[in-house]
């Protein structure tokens, strides 16, 4: 399953995905709650009134109708999805691609 970041869409991954597929693996690309503006238009009232906490319980309950956990990849805001879905035991492992930290910790960086 793979989890876009913030201002991005399941769109994001139409080239990446090919290739898991290509090797005969399943690939899921959930839009993530509320994202439903076309891209470049101002965030919709019910996206602006959402949280983490909101798109991990939607994620959750479609992780949990799968069966069994998958293996999550993230990108940025996805991929702190990806390991708070983790940490609930809902992912077989995770892949995180530039992963966002969580709130309250600051981003590294060399001087």
């Amino acid at each position: 399953m793979m989890l876009p970041g913030a201002f991005c869409g399941a769109w994001s991954f139409i080239n990446f995905r090919g290739h898991f597929e290509a090797a005969d693996l399943d690939v899921l690309t959930p839009e993530l709650r509320y994202y439903d503006q076309a891209p470049g238009q101002p965030a919709g009232v019910r996206l602006v009134r959402t949280g983490l906490a909101d798109f991990v319980a939607y994620l959750s309950s479609s992780i949990k109708a799968l069966g069994q956990p998958p293996i999550l990849l993230g990108h940025s805001m996805g991929g702190l999805l990806a390991q708070l879905l983790a940490a609930k035991g809902l992912a077989e492992a995770v892949i995180l691609l530039a992963p966002a930290p969580p709130w309250g910790l600051l981003p590294s960086s060399e001087n």
